[in-house]
């Protein structure tokens, strides 16, 4: 049930190619291979029942970019990018759980459901992103693959979690939760930490 990775011709053709953000990120295949996911993604929509009060600019400020919103990584341990995608017009929960969960099928797709339990996804804006209509039930993927959000633990990183001001953030993301299974070492910034590395190539990115 794993997404199966293209070459570099391949590569090359899709980014000739690339006319939508669908395209250009990488996340065609996915919606091709799984089309019932596109209505609840199209949708975007938080369950208003227990969404935060937090804030976070996501596209308001649209004319501090240029050509993109940023770039969306997946960063794991010693900073090793394990995917690198665009974030066009906002960095709106919906694209970004698409992009996430594009990531999360090709990297643990073939794993079984304990498996997948031990890994932690860290992003800043967790709380909105997990309140997802679409995130607050099973996938429409086929066998385990449905549970694969919901099997990850979930946090917002060390140096996002004081921004939040509602406390069901800090209850439910705290990363001080994954130093209680002996994981007091993970780096919840290693993404904020590849970030700086990348703003030094800013003005050819942005």
């Amino acid at each position: 049930d794993s997404l199966q990775s293209t070459g570099p011709q391949q590569q090359a053709a899709l980014m000739r190619n690339c006319t939508n953000a669908l395209d250009c990120q990488g996340t065609y295949e996915l919606l091709r291979k799984y089309p019932d996911l596109r209505s609840p993604i199209d949708d975007g929509q938080e369950d208003e029942t227990t969404k935060t009060v937090c804030n976070k600019e996501t596209g308001e400020q649209k004319k501090m970019q240029k050509w993109t919103r940023g770039v969306w990584m997946a960063v794991s341990g010693g900073g090793i990018i394990q995917s690198w995608q665009p974030l066009y017009n906002s960095e709106g929960p919906a694209q970004v759980f698409l992009v996430t969960l594009n990531w999360l099928v090709a990297a643990l797709g073939h794993m079984n459901r304990p498996e997948r339990q031990k890994t932690i996804v860290s992003y800043d804006n967790m709380c909105h992103l997990d309140n997802l209509k679409v995130a607050k039930k099973p996938l429409p993927l086929p066998g385990n693959l449905k549970h694969i959000w919901s099997d990850v633990t979930k946090i917002i990183d060390t140096l996002h979690i004081s921004n939040h001001k509602d406390p069901k953030c800090k209850q439910i993301y705290h990363p001080d939760q994954v130093k209680k299974d002996d994981l007091s070492t993970f780096n919840t910034m290693t993404c904020e930490q590849t970030f700086s590395w990348l703003s030094r190539f800013k003005k050819i990115l942005s």
